[in-house]
């Protein structure tokens, strides 16, 4: 049995309800090996969990942060966020993952075709370098300025 779980995404500190999410994932977890344990569940489960590590929040996060005539990283940010998830969780004695999948890591191989299926598909589009939309949902918000995007 593999267990796919949807981490953080990684662009701000951990709160209460990330703690509540994982520590209680965790004893559900810990059951479960459990009955590997005294037999009764086989094959042993995989734990899998995404790290969000790319993303407009984190994008954005980090030329907030950024210093006057330095540029903006985002990956290093992410870096330090996750890093700080995973000291967390370690204090509150979650187990960790078997398997972490970071979006980063797979962007090429697996995001960019599954993008360009869809738009094949007429399921996204690309707005052009800083044009407004109107959001989809009618509620009067506008897409913002954007650069680009895929939508």
């Amino acid at each position: 049995m593999a267990w796919y779980v949807c981490g953080p995404t990684v662009y701000d500190s951990s709160h209460l309800g990330h703690a509540r999410t994982y520590v209680s994932l965790d004893i559900l977890r810990r059951v479960s090996l459990r009955l590997h344990r005294d037999g009764v569940s086989s094959p042993r489960p995989l734990y899998v969990m995404n790290i969000t590590d790319v993303d407009d929040k984190i994008i954005r996060r980090s030329m907030e942060i950024v210093s006057d005539g330095d540029e903006a990283d985002p990956i290093a940010l992410a870096r330090f966020y996750e890093r700080e998830f995973w000291q967390d969780l370690e204090c509150l004695h979650v187990l960790p993952p078997d398997v972490v999948c970071r979006v980063s890591e797979h962007v090429e191989e697996t995001i960019v075709p599954y993008i360009e299926k869809i738009m094949e598909g007429g399921m996204a589009y690309i707005i052009p370098e800083n044009e407004m939309r109107q959001s989809p949902s009618g509620d009067g918000n506008e897409g913002g300025n954007v650069e680009g995007s895929v939508y």
